[in-house]
């Protein structure tokens, strides 16, 4: 499920589409953005005026004003694909795709559209961003370690491995204790099921506690990221269970024994064997009293053949 979630290339763009579909998550992008901005433009105000000795005020990244006028540079369509472009292209570049693409933000697009809500509310500094600010801001050189070598390692051998196990699976399932096969696959379907359910929450849950400026980031990436997945893990889970279910009706004593005696009965059982019959249930079949004891029968007579 790795491949088709978190070390997917292609679920890049929706990833990012997620994150600028959430009210939320796209604020909290906006302040990472204003806070990004305001710090390359006086890394870059101070590299201009070094050698004048100039003092230029500095630009606050929590600054609402600044974080609005983002905020609502963020709804232009041009400043949308750039940004979606960039976390695409960091998200490829993570997991060690190649060519490896530049991450960056073309910042003139950005300030544009930052400048049409700071023109008016603070023309100073609007001033400030647009002779301070780079041409363009890269984002951060996300490493991971061993994430493009697993994602190598994934992509090669799951589809392998995959068709190991099924074929271990039909042997096991035509063997003797099918049963206890059965149950362990559906304790194995319900465990990774659940696995996929669960695991999505508990990192939203940490990135609630540990970084709560983000945490709607966090929950917008994952939903991208496992769509599909979460319907394949419900499946995962009520397929074990029938399985489970199915391994212990189908295993219970009475079941067994009702298909062992099946099995086991002879046909011709149910006629009478040869030299079975039972002469004291005949009799009493067909006189309606039960046969005499042995000792008070009358003998049969002898018959004198020289008579």
């Amino acid at each position: 499920m790795i491949l088709h979630t978190v070390a997917d290339p292609s679920r890049s763009s929706r990833i990012a589409h997620e994150v600028f579909d959430d009210p939320e998550a796209r604020g909290q992008l906006a302040n990472d953005l204003a806070s990004s901005l305001a710090r390359a433009a006086n890394t870059g105000a101070a590299s201009a005026t070094a050698d004048t000795g100039l003092k230029v005020p500095k630009i606050a990244g929590d600054d609402p004003v600044l974080r609005e006028a983002v905020a609502a540079a963020l709804a232009n369509p041009r400043v949308t694909t750039d940004v979606i472009d960039a976390l695409a292209a960091e998200h490829a570049n993570l997991l060690g795709v190649e060519p490896k693409k530049p991450a960056t933000i073309n910042t003139t697009l950005l300030l544009e559209a930052v400048n049409r809500s700071l023109g008016v509310a603070s023309p100073t500094l609007a001033a400030q961003l647009v002779n301070a600010a780079p041409k363009s801001v890269a984002l951060p050189d996300v490493e991971i370690p061993f994430v493009g070598a697993a994602h190598r390692f994934a992509t090669a051998w799951v589809p392998r491995l995959a068709l190991i196990a099924v074929l271990f699976g039909g042997v096991a399932l035509v063997g003797a204790d099918r049963l206890r096969v059965l149950r362990r696959i559906g304790v194995w379907a319900v465990g990774a099921g659940l696995l996929w359910v669960l695991l999505p929450r508990g990192f939203i849950w940490l990135a609630e506690q540990w970084v709560p400026g983000n945490a709607a980031v966090v929950r917008a990436v994952l939903r991208g990221a496992t769509g599909a997945v979460t319907a394949m893990a419900t499946l995962l889970v009520l397929g074990g269970a029938a399985a489970i279910g199915a391994s212990i009706v189908v295993g219970r004593p009475s079941v067994r024994a009702g298909r062992g005696q099946r099995d086991q009965r002879d046909p011709r059982d149910a006629l009478g064997a040869p030299g079975s019959i039972d002469s004291s249930s005949g009799w009493r079949t067909f006189t309606g009293r039960d046969l005499p004891p042995s000792s008070s029968r009358p003998a049969p007579k002898q018959f004198d053949k020289r008579a």
